[in-house]
């Protein structure tokens, strides 16, 4: 299924998940960095970093409360900063709005000492018009490895942040300190160096229906900057019965400035079971009233039922690897339930899209199974 992010794994990814995505900030052993070339005054040539920091909760000036996380890593030797800032408090919650700033750094905003094992980043002003970060970092213990040849540490952080949510414009949850009395804060991180375990790593098996909208352009200055859309797990119970859903909105924008930043947008919530009608090949997605109203409205995918394509990969179901296969259905088009409001995701930053009805084609509609 076209953008699909694995059905049943964890949704926010961390993209962020496949989103995004996401990594953060912390050290390796003094070995690994010597071998990697990552000394002061040097090119850093990690090859697989990855490094994140625990929640630092935030209060803005306009007086929401959010969670921070930050991260670092370098896909293809190009280091990226991510500043993670959400309204719920972790990454696998199954209501909140989340948004991710991706800023592209240069080798020289990193210094690392192997006689203190300590680090630091500065972004100077290149995460501008946003702000600025600088981050003292300081390794207290060695982590245990996911997988040969990974090494993992602990971290204890320092840091100070000026960030302007609404830099771009438009809407936003305000600034989070300012240039003449920066965010002090403290808390940890851990780093790994060398990933190809958690790319191999298998996700938890699933049960049930995964479905996406058709995705839409993003526009701005007559410019199309990104595409956003929306999609959902219905998980099928024990007792034969669909489980309630869980439903994503995800969005991914160029920013103008700096040069190569990007922003990704996602709203969760959780929405009562769908309906799904074999008869006249129509699956209902009703989001009712869920709490906080992150996502609100209902739409339909009618399909024809004859399947598309089967497919199969590997999962985990306790300890065991088992096959996981997906049906795919053919050409599913999207239509509003009844006349009622289509899917529509209310954010903070950016606008509150809805997917319209008659949106044509490039929905998508599996099932997934394990026997």
């Amino acid at each position: 299924m076209n953008r699909r992010i694995s059905a049943g794994r964890a949704a926010i990814p961390a993209i962020l998940g496949s989103i995004l995505l996401l990594s953060c900030w912390a050290a390796v052993s003094p070995v690994t960095a010597d071998a990697a070339g990552f000394h002061s005054n040097s090119t850093p040539n990690f090859g697989d970093y990855y490094s994140q920091t625990n929640n630092v909760k935030l209060t803005s000036s306009n007086g929401h409360h959010l969670i921070l996380n930050l991260y670092v890593n370098n896909p293809f030797g190009d280091f990226h900063l991510y500043v993670l800032l959400s309204d719920y408090g972790c990454n696998t919650c199954t209501q909140g709005e989340t948004h991710q700033w991706d800023f592209p750094l240069s080798p020289d905003a990193f210094s690392y000492s192997s006689e203190t094992k300590a680090w630091s980043l500065d972004t100077y002003d290149r995460i501008q018009p946003f702000g600025h970060l600088h981050l003292d970092m300081k390794q207290i213990s060695q982590g245990t490895p996911q997988c040969s040849g990974q090494t993992l540490t602990n971290n204890s952080v320092k840091g100070s942040l000026t960030f302007a949510t609404g830099a771009e414009g438009g809407s936003s949850w305000g600034s989070v300190g300012t240039k003449n009395k920066p965010v002090s804060f403290t808390t940890t991180a851990t780093a790994t160096y060398n990933n190809d375990c958690l790319a191999n790593r298998l996700f938890p098996c699933f049960t049930g229906y995964h479905w996406t909208s058709p995705g839409l352009p993003v526009a701005s200055a007559g410019k199309i900057v990104g595409s956003e859309y929306f999609q959902g797990w219905a998980p099928r119970l024990s007792n034969g019965k669909l489980g309630p859903e869980q439903i994503m909105f995800l969005r991914q924008v160029q920013l103008p400035h700096p040069l190569g930043a990007m922003r990704w947008d996602w709203d969760t919530d959780v929405a009562p079971p769908p309906t799904l009608d074999a008869g006249i090949g129509a699956f209902q997605i009703w989001t009712g009233k869920p709490g906080r109203g992150f996502i609100t409205g209902a739409s339909s995918l009618l399909y024809t039922g004859s399947s598309l394509s089967k497919n199969q990969s590997f999962c985990k179901q306790g300890n065991k690897t088992v096959t996981q296969r997906e049906i795919d259905f053919s050409n599913p088009s999207w239509k509003d339930n009844l006349g009622t409001e289509g899917l529509t995701a209310w954010m903070h930053i950016g606008n509150s899209p809805s997917i319209p009805s008659e949106s044509g084609n490039g929905a998508g509609l599996s099932y997934d199974f394990t026997k």
